[in-house]
């Protein structure tokens, strides 16, 4: 018997334990006998019927309507001949052997269960079966059916099986198509995904695959592809071994019913690129010559692969590095390659390239091996120092692949510059910020193999001093009388710190340098420009003896607090006659950063007025005195203008 990919023991248990519906019908035989009608609403009609194969009567089987008009006189396996001619031979020597009533796989439920499954999938194995039948011109009305065994003698037996009257008027609706189709290509071809219709009108275990390509139809499946009606989305249903490469193609799947009707097609349209124009080419070669290495190597068989990339490492696993970025044709299978010098052994592999642009993976490695003599030493070796670089250049050496420069302290250890050869002669050496010392530099060339010969003489330089110390910190601010006090350290070591500047801006602008530069053993800075009220923000940078200049340190931000001036003492006045009339009154000295404000009022003033007298000292003068009592006090005045209480007050006899 055939064999099937899914599991027929639960499908075939699923569908017997469901009826048509369009139709039921009753068995002496049991509940596994089932009866499936489909009609086309104009006296045509497909029947089919199961019974189990240790049920069937030895001459076949009769199928007669409810009024007891012949139908089919007689039928079973092998009788309809046309459908026989539409099955496998496989399939045909099937239903031989079933046609034999002694036959054990008539009685085995495994056999039993598979025959099923193929009875309920493929209509032509049906009706070869003597299982269903297709019958035209009966009359459009309700119509019930009945199947008779037959004995030997070709008379009932009695064993029957009787539907429910059907009606014959009304068209049975098709199936709908599969869903969710969808087509991934692989390297075995088309692999194509789908499910089952959402509803089904009548049992579904088979789907038809077509293809169209270039205007012509082809169908894939000869024989029905039995899948069932729950096959998941997420598992290949159907591979398509020989689709036309690199063309548009597309794909229609029709689901089967059990009485053969497809459904409406799912459609899907699909670019089928050849994937073996991305196959690695093979028999990968090198040979090796004083100059290059060529590389060669077998062309791709498929006729889309459109072009090659060469790569190359000095490792057999990789990394491997991109010789020809921008590929080579499709008809070139060699390549001239002028390696660098750093590895004794060199691997090459091949990729293949398709017509959209995509990479293949890589072929087997090829090995490539040489030697070189060793190169002369390098002349003319020149050295200029720049801000934050060193640059070197020398004479050409021939025959080398590369330079290896070496960078040292007097007396140091030589180092090699990088890991790979500069393939100029010449180098920018970038040290970045430099501190005044002096470094030796000196070259190597290099030939094939990594063979490398003698260093030039070394050359000296002196490199200037650029590293500009690092930032000072500002310990505290504090607003103290009216200004701004910052004390402040500079960073380790002290002494690379010749000079500060103190920057005055906002917390995300350093802003301005305000006053002079400060010495570099300054540690406090006061700063009298300010406003109450106000808050500032301050800054240190450090400048070292070159004039290298640090980055502004971390910003301080200091809010300046008012200054309430005190009262003064009570001044000392006296009237002096000569040798001008006068009053001279002392005061006491006001403090630092206040001036001193003279008030007078006479006895018939009820306000009190500024005077300016002549000041010396702790001593003031008032030159125009009135005549009478006069009544004198003095307030301090801050530089901000603010103005304090008085002092008590002195009275002046002035005649």
């Amino acid at each position: 018997m055939s064999r099937f990919l899914l599991n027929p023991y639960s499908m075939l248990a699923a569908l017997l334990l469901c009826l048509s519906l369009q139709s039921t019908a009753r068995s002496t035989e049991g509940s596994t006998s089932q009866f499936y009608i489909a009609s086309d609403g104009r006296g045509g009609v497909h029947l089919l019927w199961w019974i189990p194969p240790e049920r069937w009567s030895e001459g076949g089987f009769r199928l007669e309507d409810d009024q007891g008009n012949l139908l089919v006189e007689q039928t079973g396996p092998g009788a309809n001949r046309e459908a026989m001619q539409q099955l496998t031979q496989e399939l045909r020597n099937d239903i031989q052997r079933l046609a034999n009533p002694d036959n054990p796989i008539r009685t085995s439920a495994g056999n039993a269960i598979s025959l099923g499954i193929q009875t309920l999938g493929n209509w032509e194995f049906a009706k070869a079966l003597g299982l269903g039948v297709e019958l035209s011109g009966l009359t459009p009305q309700p119509t019930g059916f009945a199947v008779l065994g037959l004995g030997k003698n070709g008379k009932p037996d009695g064993k029957y099986l009787k539907t429910e009257p059907f009606n014959l008027s009304q068209s049975t609706p098709l199936q709908s198509a599969p869903v969710k189709l969808r087509g991934i290509t692989a390297a075995n071809g088309v692999q194509l995904y789908w499910q089952g219709p959402d509803q089904h009108l009548l049992p579904i275990l088979a789907y038809r695959v077509e293809r169209e390509s270039e205007g012509e139809r082809s169908l894939l499946t000869p024989q029905p592809l039995i899948r069932g009606s729950d096959w998941p989305a997420d598992t290949v249903a159907f591979t398509d071994a020989t689709p036309p490469l690199e063309s548009e193609v597309r794909y229609l799947v029709s689901a089967i019913d059990v009485l053969g009707r497809p459904s409406q097609a799912a459609i899907l349209d699909l670019f089928v690129p050849d994937l073996s124009a991305l196959d690695p080419p093979g028999k990968i070669t090198t040979d090796t010559t004083k100059e290059a290495i060529e590389i060669s190597w077998q062309a791709n068989p498929s006729p889309h692969t459109s072009g090659y990339i060469v790569e190359r490492s000095p490792l057999p696993a990789g990394p491997y590095e991109i010789l020809t970025p921008t590929g080579l044709p499709g008809n070139q299978t060699q390549y001239r390659d002028t390696p660098p010098a750093r590895a004794t052994n060199l691997f090459y592999r091949v990729r293949a390239i398709d017509p959209h642009g995509n990479v293949g993976e890589p072929g087997n490695a090829a090995l490539a091996r040489r030697s070189a003599e060793a190169p002369a030493a390098p002349g003319g070796l020149k050295i200029a120092a720049g801000h934050t670089r060193v640059r070197l250049a020398w004479d050409p050496v021939p025959g080398a692949f590369g330079y290896q420069v070496e960078r040292r302290v007097p007396g140091g250890a030589w180092q090699a510059l990088g890991n790979l050869l500069t393939q100029e002669p010449r180098l920018d050496d970038h040290l970045g910020p430099m501190n005044g010392r002096r470094l030796e530099y000196r070259v190597s060339a290099v030939a094939w193999g990594d063979v490398a010969g003698p260093a030039s003489k070394p050359v000296a330089v002196d490199l200037p001093d650029t590293l500009p110390p690092e930032a000072p910190s500002i310990v505290s601010a504090e607003s103290v009388n009216g200004s701004a006090l910052l004390r402040f350290h500079p960073a380790a070591p002290e002494n690379q710190t010749a000079q500060l500047l103190v920057l005055r801006g906002g917390p995300d602008d350093p802003g301005l340098v305000i006053g002079d530069p400060l010495p570099g053993s300054a540690r406090e800075w006061r700063d009298a420009w300010v406003l109450p009220g106000e808050t500032y923000w301050y800054r240190l940078v450090a400048l070292d003896a070159s004039g290298n200049r640090s980055d502004p340190g971390e910003a301080v931000s200091l809010g300046i607090a008012a200054v309430i001036p005190v009262a003064p003492p009570q001044p000392v006045a006296h009237y002096e006659a000569k040798p001008f009339a006068r009053v001279v009154i002392d005061v006491t000295l006001a403090p630092p950063d206040h001036t001193l404000v003279l008030e007078t009022r006479s006895e018939d003033d009820t306000r009190w007025r500024h005077v300016t007298g002549a000041s010396t000292g702790n001593t003031v003068v008032d030159t125009h005195p009135r005549q009478g009592k006069t009544d004198y006090r003095v307030r301090w005045r801050t530089q901000q203008g603010l103005l304090g209480p008085p002092s008590p007050a002195i009275s002046v006899e002035i005649h």
